[in-house]
């Protein structure tokens, strides 16, 4: 259980429940937490909830829309969003996302046509056997004992052992 959301939405009467530490009594009162947080986020912009909880360390992200997207000074920083015309019409697109100082990324083709490759994308797609892999990842063989907070950690050690 992450008492940090209990802080973050000021609930600290709920910080004060004891019952609260144990994974299974936090499960069972989701309900409950899920309205508290719904009730304080309520009043609070989509931008305003992420940086108070990433102050927290909660991991927490906007789900955007694509509005929200083409106005975030990040994006527009990067130069993220590129125009390009389609049937005559200047449209705004994402980019790549990276950015490459010595071999810049550039669109080797146009975006295809509705419904254009719908016999290539709609054919049955045949099974085919994995290969076998030859090289050994970073910490195979090795036993892992994961001490990290949320996602990265975990995903980290999975994908090299």
């Amino acid at each position: 259980p992450s008492q940090n959301v209990l802080i973050l939405m000021e609930r600290f009467d709920l910080l004060e429940d004891e019952t609260l530490l144990l994974p299974l009594n936090w499960q069972a009162r989701q309900p409950e937490i899920r309205a508290a947080l719904a009730a304080w986020a309520a009043d609070k912009t989509k931008q305003e909830v992420y940086h108070a909880a990433q102050e927290l360390r909660i991991a927490m992200t906007p789900v955007n829309t694509m509005a929200d997207l083409v106005n975030d000074p990040q994006l527009a920083a990067r130069e993220f969003f590129e125009t390009l015309e389609v049937g005559g019409t200047e449209l705004l697109s994402p980019g790549f996302p990276y950015k490459l100082t010595e071999t810049p990324c550039v669109a080797s083709r146009r975006a295809p046509k509705l419904g254009e490759h719908n016999d290539v994308a709609l054919e049955p797609v045949q099974p085919t056997g994995l290969p076998k892999r030859e090289t050994a990842l970073p910490l195979e063989g090795l036993r892992i004992i994961e001490v990290t907070a949320n996602w990265a950690g975990p995903q980290a050690g999975r994908l090299l052992a």
